[in-house]
């Protein structure tokens, strides 16, 4: 069996994320080659990238939590707090979540829903990838004037996930579509459902899962990315190196709380919770 297809089936055989576990190793060999873990701290074995002969070993390490397998078990995030020596900045996360495989200087509509997400930097909130890459109808290096899409887009795929659907079933062919998915839930419940509605469902969930993250703590510092994207330039095609422009970035971010009907800091007004029906929560976070 082809090598990552084995490291995948071993993934799901443990419950683990594919996702997650590929980055967190990914993350602990650039520590190793940067000589930030030594050889001793990652159980004596080749962490150079490129060795792929203990990627499946590590993943029953990590499952089963030996040896270096504990720390790597943590996650980027937590596994650099742990570390130290200067390892966070090479520990990419958005609100502890890793990334998939679609970089943000190359997609930054992507960036900026990794950014905007209440989960973190999951490339299923909002498919920005979709527009920018697959079928090329937004300019992938744009920065500002994505914010009403992505928040619609965002909204539409929280009801998507409350309807327990397959995101690729149609190759995301329907999903930015609301009336679209009013029609299929329609059908389906025999209640009647207009695209209007589904928008507002999805904002509905968007500010119930906002006002959650502040109550835990989060706030508007950690709506961005990890530093690297912003100063470390990467190869885009034809060799044009680009990093993303960190202020304009971050002046998008505020667009997108203006489009969610959020103040400066990225909280829910008093007017946007009173449009959704969640007055009792005025206040509260």
């Amino acid at each position: 069996m082809n090598f990552g297809l084995r490291a995948n089936a071993l993934c799901n055989d443990y419950g683990m994320d594919t996702i997650t576990a590929g980055d967190t190793i990914a993350f602990f060999m650039e520590l190793y080659e940067r000589g930030i873990l030594t050889k001793e701290e990652v159980d004596n074995l080749d962490f150079r990238f490129g060795n792929k002969e203990i990627i499946l070993d590590l993943l029953h390490k990590i499952a089963k939590r030996e040896g270096v397998g504990n720390l790597l078990s943590l996650g980027v995030r937590e596994a650099s707090k742990r570390i130290g020596r200067g390892s966070e900045r090479y520990a990419i996360h958005v609100k502890g979540l890793e990334p998939p495989g679609y970089d943000p200087r190359g997609s930054v509509g992507m960036g900026l829903n990794y950014a905007t997400s209440n989960r973190g930097a999951c490339h299923l909130r909002a498919a920005m990838y979709v527009p920018e890459l697959l079928y090329k109808t937004m300019d992938r290096f744009q920065i500002r004037g994505k914010h009403e899409y992505i928040r619609d887009f965002q909204n539409i795929l929280a009801v998507v996930d409350s309807m327990i659907m397959c995101k690729f079933g149609s190759r995301y062919g329907y999903l930015d579509d609301a009336d679209t998915i009013a029609k299929a839930l329609t059908v389906v419940t025999g209640y009647e459902y207009s695209g209007e509605e589904i928008l507002k469902i999805g904002d509905r969930i968007w500010n119930m899962e906002r006002l959650f993250l502040l109550r835990e703590g989060y706030t508007h510092r950690d709506d961005t990315l990890p530093d690297r994207f912003f100063e470390e330039p990467v190869d885009v095609g034809n060799g044009n190196k680009r990093a993303i422009n960190r202020d304009e970035f971050h002046q998008a971010i505020k667009d997108w709380y203006r489009a969610r009907g959020w103040d400066e800091s990225g909280r829910p007004t008093r007017w946007k919770l009173e449009e959704l029906g969640l007055d009792e929560y005025i206040g509260k976070f």
